[in-house]
């Protein structure tokens, strides 16, 4: 596994650790076949733009504010304290805050309007998963 970061950025998987706390190669957090993980995770529809971006940072801060919450806890010792609760709060804050730029800027390019395909009985079935086929196509 390996990990890559450049500037300025050459890959999708230089954005997303822009937009992540995880900028330090000799140590990441992530590899990039994980933050490729994300971003094929958040990708609606095969499509890759700026909202599928922030969506994958949203969802790898997550995953770091887990990760800090189960790892510090909250820790006495001596003079030191540490509180992963608080760091998982701010984290998970983050990562809201990034889902709601997503959701602007999906809302700014669609105008709020989707069509959605509902099955009611087998015919109707055979006709969404045909529409399916041909659209991958």
């Amino acid at each position: 596994m390996t990990a890559t970061y450049n500037i300025p950025p050459q890959s999708t998987t230089d954005v997303l650790r822009m937009f992540i706390p995880d900028r330090n190669v000799v140590d990441p957090i992530f590899q990039d076949e994980e933050i490729d993980a994300f971003i094929l995770l958040a990708q609606v529809g095969g499509t890759l733009d700026q909202a599928t971006l922030l969506r994958a940072a949203a969802d790898a801060i997550e995953v770091i504010a887990t990760d800090q919450t189960l790892t510090l806890k909250a820790i006495k010792l001596m003079e030191m304290t540490t509180n992963g609760d608080k760091v998982g709060a701010e984290l998970r804050a983050r990562a809201n805050s990034l889902r709601s730029r997503a959701d602007e800027i999906d809302a700014q390019s669609t105008g709020g309007f989707d069509v959605i395909e509902q099955v009611f009985d087998q015919f109707s079935y055979k006709e969404r998963v045909w529409d399916e086929f041909l659209r991958e196509r």
